[in-house]
């Protein structure tokens, strides 16, 4: 489905079964000279979200942000790039999902994957802080809550992941005032 320009909405075609229901992965990327990259915000809106979760069978719509971030530190070892970082909503786990630990509820907790941990040679456990230098030149420090197996739907990679209600702006100011919508960091 083409949203208009170079936008697309890519569905990925990895299903997950939780209780015999299947769930699916959207999404949405920008396409174009300059090849496949994420969209630096999010074009679903609150409203989208909303009508989405309407539909019959549907149980739950997790909005999710990349954020745009260049180096994390862990104790001795600073790792540049090779990592994402996401806001996601604490909805899309559950306690089976974590290899050790708990969900972060906290803005100033994190998630990080097995891979992420492997990449730190487990320098990064639960318990740990690591300091994210986002792309935009803030930093924050993070605790370390919980470590899961895989990215969201995406199989093994190294990743953060963080707190949607704390990382994830949702009002823009409009000529007709303020709007709810997603926009990432």
């Amino acid at each position: 489905m083409v949203l208009g320009g170079a936008f697309e909405q890519n569905i990925i075609q990895d299903f997950e079964d939780d209780d015999g229901e299947p769930g699916m992965l959207v999404n949405t990327q920008q396409t174009g000279n300059g090849g496949f990259r994420f969209i630096p915000d999010p074009i679903y809106t609150e409203t989208d979200v909303a009508n989405l979760e309407s539909i019959d069978g549907v149980d739950f719509v997790g909005p999710e942000a990349r954020l745009s971030a260049s180096q994390f530190v862990v104790g001795d070892t600073r790792q540049t790039g090779g990592f994402s970082v996401q806001a996601v909503s604490p909805d899309q786990y559950d306690s089976g999902d974590m290899l050790d630990g708990e969900l972060f509820d906290g803005g100033d907790e994190a998630i990080l994957t097995q891979a992420l941990v492997n990449m730190t040679d487990g320098q990064a456990l639960v318990g740990d802080q690591i300091r994210v230098s986002f792309d935009d030149g803030t930093a924050e420090e993070f605790m370390v809550t919980g470590i899961v197996e895989e990215s969201f739907g995406t199989g093994p990679s190294a990743g953060i992941y963080l707190s949607l209600d704390h990382h994830y702006n949702t009002t823009i100011e409009t000529p007709e005032g303020p709007k709810r919508k997603p926009t990432a960091r």
